[in-house]
């Protein structure tokens, strides 16, 4: 587990070294379809077939290697907070209306309680 964490860290702070892999790849494949007789042209053409778009490989890399649950969770904040200095006085209601709800559900839900062990 220590290893992934590594690693994942290792890919977030050094984004180049994906980038850098996949050309190292491609250029394997290409070698490859070289040393089968094909003219450089086709050989790189080929391995591009193959290989698939590189931008969307990198893309789902990186969503793989990131830490997906933690980085929605700022972005939420991120933006409740932007939203928050927009227009304070509706958040400051919805809160206070949310918390008014929980109170209410929390009081009637007592009382049942109290209801059943009075009987």
């Amino acid at each position: 587990m220590l290893r992934r964490f590594k690693l994942r860290v290792r890919r977030l702070l050094h984004p180049k070294d994906l980038d850098d892999e996949l050309q190292v790849h491609l250029d394997q494949l290409t070698d490859a379809f070289l040393s089968d007789g094909l003219t450089p042209e086709d050989a790189k053409r080929s391995a591009r077939a193959r290989f698939g778009n590189p931008t969307s490989i990198a893309e789902q890399s990186r969503e793989a290697f990131s830490f997906g649950a933690l980085e929605d969770l700022f972005r939420d904040v991120r933006f409740a907070l932007r939203s928050w200095r927009r227009t304070p006085v509706t958040i400051l209601a919805a809160t206070g209306s949310a918390v008014r709800r929980c109170g209410r559900d929390s009081q009637y839900r007592a009382g049942e309680r109290g209801s059943e062990s009075n009987a």
